[in-house]
């Protein structure tokens, strides 16, 4: 399955532009939240159109939140019953008096989708997704890359990466070329004497391109979880030295 996002008007499926993307991503031991916010226009020849996001996760990732502009404010979604929010979306496709809204849900796999209606000719949509991914072998993907865009006019990235065992790097992109987007030690953290490192940028006309983190792991840590449908358990055990062992039965 491709890892791009898709965002195009849901009748003619043409891509639909954006002028801003920004992405937030927060780095903590093996988990990292990242929120993307994308402003996106309407190219359409019709005045109001329905798009739709779509966008792949990696495996172990799930969806913690999404909002969507109501009149030039965020306004964060609620959780409903996926019945109950298309019903929503198709009375507001079909009302005479022009209202917002937009709704996410999960198609297969990892590939979720957000609609978006309506997306008016002038102002354009705003929507925000956050969602926790695991991180494995202290590599993280930057989620960049939409499906037939190449550009997007304003970019804006903030990354934090907290519990570090030494400064993490980025791989060589246009974007990363960027002499000022950096990792730089912020404070040292309270506990075995970590740094939370950030790196932060701001550019134009940017090329859309995922590009991967790559966080110093201690060599003998190591991560234990278990997950079903409901409940997720993680722990991440750092031993002293590597004689440690952990023995572990799951009845």
């Amino acid at each position: 399955m491709s890892k791009s996002f898709e965002l195009h008007d849901k009748d003619s499926k043409s891509a639909l532009p954006i002028s801003s993307l920004k992405i937030e991503t927060r780095c903590s031991n093996f988990i990292a939240e990242t929120s993307v916010t994308v402003h996106f226009s309407n190219n359409q020849q019709k005045s109001n159109i329905e798009a739709e996001l779509l966008f792949p996760l990696e495996d172990g990732s799930t969806v913690s939140g999404f909002s969507t502009d109501i009149y030039g404010k965020l306004v964060p979604g609620v959780v409903t019953s996926k019945e109950k929010a298309q019903v929503a979306l198709e009375n507001a496709v079909r009302a005479t008096e022009e209202g917002r809204i937009a709704t996410v849900e999960h198609v297969t796999g990892n590939l979720y989708k957000a609609r978006v209606f309506p997306v008016p000719k002038k102002e354009g949509r705003i929507v925000r997704i956050v969602y926790i991914s695991e991180i494995r072998d202290g590599k993280y993907r930057v989620p960049m890359s939409f499906k037939n865009l190449s550009h997007v006019q304003e970019f804006s990235c903030s990354l934090m990466v907290e519990n570090a065992h030494g400064p993490p790097t980025m791989t060589s992109t246009p974007l990363t070329s960027d002499p000022s987007f950096v990792f730089s030690p912020q404070d040292a953290m309270l506990t075995q004497n970590m740094i939370r490192y950030m790196a932060n940028t701001s550019q134009s006309n940017v090329t859309m391109s995922d590009f991967f983190l790559q966080i110093p792991q201690k060599e003998n840590d190591f991560v234990v979880h278990e997950k079903n449908n409901f409940n997720f358990f993680c722990l991440k055990v750092s031993p002293e030295n590597s004689s440690v062992q952990v023995e572990s039965q799951v009845e």
